[in-house]
């Protein structure tokens, strides 16, 4: 994939969503036995979006979503979702990125 010199212009398949994907700081609390049971990602974001997705646009924020699988393009993580994995979106104006959380 670090062939694709834009992957916002990908043809995306009729109901999947391109996302990038965040990871978590590395700053989190491990398990007694070592472990991490968490998913490494902190959030994701659309990138791109396949025909037949219209609840969601460029830009809005996953927060819960399903993929075993996804990929490297110049130093960023991307998945290709099918929409009915993506369980919970909100709009970038609704989260922030940074934790300084400010009503």
């Amino acid at each position: 994939m670090e062939r694709v010199k834009k992957i916002e212009d990908a043809i995306i398949p009729t109901g999947h969503v391109l996302i990038k994907i965040y990871d978590k700081p590395k700053n989190q609390i491990l398990l007694p036995d070592g472990t991490d049971k968490s998913s490494t990602a902190d959030y994701a974001e659309v990138v791109q979006l396949g025909n037949g997705v219209e609840d969601l646009e460029k830009g809005d924020i996953v927060l819960h979503f399903h993929t075993n699988e996804g990929f490297q393009n110049n130093g960023n993580f991307y998945a290709l979702v099918a929409r009915h994995n993506i369980k919970f979106a909100i709009k970038p104006d609704n989260f922030a990125k940074n934790l300084d959380i400010k009503e």
